[in-house]
């Protein structure tokens, strides 16, 4: 990826916050791969209370939404996908290390228990987070069950299946 492209980003970034109304946030791009950026969301220090609570909504569901916009104007004229990540004064890094910790515990209950143990339901990228989490622990596998919103992780103990 390019200058022009990462500037391109920037610009789009800049653009898409204007439209829904957060100004105050400062975009940072960085290119973490040929196919993948991440754009870090800083709150500029201008003595108005902050519009970061409002961007990543319940959940990070308004965060999510965002980061789906922000993917497809950035890959409209594109042939190969750009896999685009944002994040908001460092939530998403917080919030994956809480679903680090999540995974681990439950899978040592899994295996305490000798039973599978179901998550709640959880977005896309939050299941990701702990496949991949849990794909380095021997002795326990993942899968997701249900569909649409209701989509779930189950952990089991490789001596259950």
């Amino acid at each position: 990826m390019d200058i022009k492209t990462i500037q391109t980003i920037q610009t789009e970034t800049e653009e898409l916050l204007g439209m829904l109304g957060l100004e105050g946030l400062k975009p940072e791009i960085e290119m973490n791969s040929i196919d993948n950026i991440s754009v870090d969301l800083q709150a500029e220090e201008t003595g108005e209370e902050s519009n970061t609570g409002l961007i990543i909504g319940s959940r990070g569901e308004t965060l999510q939404a965002l980061e789906y916009i922000l993917a497809l104007m950035v890959n409209k004229e594109r042939e190969e996908w750009i896999r685009v990540n944002v994040d908001v004064d460092g939530y998403r890094k917080k919030r994956d290390d809480e679903l680090r910790d999540l995974a681990i515990r439950m899978s040592d209950k899994a295996q305490f228990i000798h039973d599978r143990v179901e998550l709640k339901p959880m977005s896309n990228h939050d299941r990701r987070v702990v496949h991949t989490t849990l794909s380095e622990i021997e002795g326990i596998s993942t899968t997701s069950e249900g569909e649409g919103r209701r989509r779930h992780i189950v952990i089991t103990p490789t001596s259950q299946q």
